[in-house]
């Protein structure tokens, strides 16, 4: 057969091949991980020249304290402002306006020269509020008479009783 001779066994087909094994070489030395020695970073290629330092810069200007004092009352101008507002929306809500048109009553009120800080301010924003309800009474809220009838619901302040005696004839709380 073309010069190859069949082997009679397996075995002797196995002897017949020659191994060939790679050159591998083992290296033994610990590497830089197994000594717990830190790795030295790569020296780099092109070094950067430094930048030159920044020049020192003047020192920031302190505000005037008149300035100061003059922002810091407008701040508070401002907060005593919104405080007279909100609570003028909370009177405004509390006697029956409208909640979709507390803000345009708010707007219409003359809250000018009522003090946030004054120990009257409360009454004084509610008369405000009670003077511009006044003056545009549509800005109340809808009240109903509580029956298709037409028979109309007395409320607490019409009969006098408070809402402890409210409760107290609805549920019998005492």
């Amino acid at each position: 057969m073309d010069g190859i001779t069949p082997a009679a066994t397996p075995a002797d087909a196995l002897a017949t091949q020659t191994e060939v094994q790679p050159d591998v070489t083992i290296n033994t030395e610990p590497t830089a991980t197994q000594t717990n020695e830190q790795p030295q970073p790569p020296e780099p290629l092109v070094t950067q020249p430094t930048p030159p330092a920044p020049e020192p810069k003047e020192p920031l200007a302190q505000p005037n304290p008149d300035e100061r004092i003059g922002a810091l009352e407008k701040r508070l101008q401002a907060y005593q402002t919104r405080i007279v507002k909100s609570t003028a929306a909370s009177v405004a809500a509390r006697i029956g306006v409208n909640p979709d048109r507390i803000d345009t009553l708010i707007k219409l009120t003359d809250l000018n020269g009522i003090d946030a800080d004054a120990d009257d301010a409360g009454s004084a924003i509610e008369a405000a509020v009670r003077a511009a309800l006044a003056l545009a009474p549509e800005f109340a809220a809808a009240q109903g008479t509580g029956s298709v009838t037409g028979h109309r619901r007395s409320t607490a302040g019409e009969s006098g009783a408070t809402i402890a005696q409210i409760a107290e004839r609805a549920m019998g709380i005492k």
